[in-house]
């Protein structure tokens, strides 16, 4: 299974929208706890872009991987990376495991 394989699988879309989610809420709870506004982050710059959903970022992070993502700072392209590199991470594992546990 290739890379390009795994990101069209439906187990890393459905990952990397757990990832988003957890993100999204994490930075809600943290902007309510904060006394100021908090400062710019790349997730608020990719959901004005409305490319912070799991369909846009897939295509993101496999152009970012490829290295042939323009218009994206660097630091959104190092936070894209990171997004999908962690749903990547998590589906390879649960793959990995089930591999395993057919092979026994």
């Amino acid at each position: 299974m290739t890379i390009a394989d795994v990101l069209k699988t439906p187990a890393f879309y459905n990952n990397l929208k757990v990832v988003i989610s957890d993100l999204e809420n994490t930075r809600r709870k943290a902007g309510m706890m904060a006394d100021a506004p908090l400062k710019r982050h790349p997730i608020d710059r990719l959901q004005e872009r409305g490319v912070f959903e799991p369909g846009q970022m897939t295509v993101l992070y496999a152009n970012a991987m490829d290295k042939k993502l323009q218009g994206y700072s660097s630091s959104e392209r190092k936070f894209i990376l990171e997004v999908g590199g962690e749903a990547f991470n998590i589906t390879m594992k649960r793959y990995m495991w089930r591999y395993k546990n057919e092979k026994a």
